[in-house]
């Protein structure tokens, strides 16, 4: 009988100890869709042929790097422990305050001190898991429910040291649905250089390249503690009805400014996305004779300083524990 994906879901924990040893999933989170799976190269061994042979063959591989990376989508939500650790994860660190509701506050720095341990549940069928995973870059992207369904978009890649053990029985997850999504009606601000745009807004995606990949050695098949080999790059594209010529001119102008991304969800849910010292590096406009209407496209960068990371994400909640379902 083929698999089919029905019961796929992700379980999520921090390695135990030391980077690599793998932790049984504290928490689940339903997912869109994933791709981490275990690769293990060929490489042909380089050959002169035969004496007298009727063609020149290679006769031999060698399978010396192991390879356990892929991209995983969940909807965000303001509340569940599976988005708590994606989030720590893809930005390095979290800090809790308030005594209810509480806010944690996810900053973009350097990679937590332990990786990210993954529970993948193939369907009904299998499970596979992974350790030491390192967050090499990820996206948040949200359309209006108008041209979409308004749910907010996390993904992430991620580089892992290995497959623990390839399939295994499934593991019976343990989850309890969350409803409290991250909604395109809920948008309360969009604010750069002191305007809020969130009315002329059709979608946006932020991206974070966090500049990390393998770091091979000898003795080992196997990835070490993935290194960031470079800055992190944190930019934004958006789409908007074009209202006036604001972006444009700021592009010419080269004005640098904070980005407020706001939402207030229901009862003490909230989330806070700022992006700082933001300038404009293109502003492409779309003109048809098939529509009246301009759509702009901005691109965005944005830079750290000496007090503040480019970009964190602080979501409110009524937990105490951000990692709480």
């Amino acid at each position: 009988m083929a698999r089919l994906s029905k019961g796929s879901i992700v379980g999520y924990s921090t390695d135990t100890s030391t980077w690599g040893n793998f932790t049984a999933a504290a928490t689940w989170l339903p997912v869109l869709s994933y791709t981490p799976t275990e690769a293990r190269q060929p490489a042909t061994v380089p050959t002169m042929g035969r004496d007298g042979a009727a063609g020149l063959f290679s006769e031999e591989h060698t399978r010396e790097r192991i390879d356990f990376v892929g991209r995983i989508e969940h909807h965000v939500h303001y509340q569940a422990g599976g988005m708590h650790f994606a989030l720590l994860h893809a930005l390095g660190a979290v800090a809790t305050t308030g005594s209810g509701p509480y806010v944690h506050t996810y900053t973009l720095g350097d990679k937590p001190s332990l990786g990210l341990s993954v529970t993948l549940n193939k369907g009904e069928a299998v499970s596979d898991t992974a350790a030491g995973g390192r967050v090499s870059g990820f996206e948040l992207r949200h359309v209006n429910g108008t041209d979409g369904d308004g749910l907010a978009v996390f993904a992430f890649d991620a580089i892992w040291k290995a497959s623990v053990g390839g399939e295994v029985s499934k593991v019976s997850p343990t989850y309890t649905p969350i409803t409290r999504k991250m909604l395109a009606s809920q948008m309360s601000g969009f604010t750069w250089s002191g305007v809020d745009r969130k009315a002329y807004l059709l979608d946006y995606t932020l991206t974070v390249d966090r500049a990390t990949g393998r770091a091979p050695g000898f003795g080992t098949k196997e990835t070490a503690d993935p290194i960031q080999r470079g800055p992190h790059v944190v930019s934004l594209t958006a789409r908007f009805r074009q209202e006036n010529g604001t972006h444009y001119a700021a592009l010419r102008a080269d004005t640098q400014s904070d980005l407020v991304i706001a939402y207030t969800g229901t009862s003490n849910d909230a989330a806070t996305l700022t992006l700082r010292n933001g300038i404009i590096a293109s502003v492409t406009e779309e003109r048809s004779a098939s529509t009246n209407e301009v759509i702009e496209t901005v691109q965005m960068t944005f830079f750290g300083d000496s007090a503040d990371s480019p970009l964190t994400v602080a979501i409110t909640n009524d937990a105490s524990n951000p990692a709480t379902n």
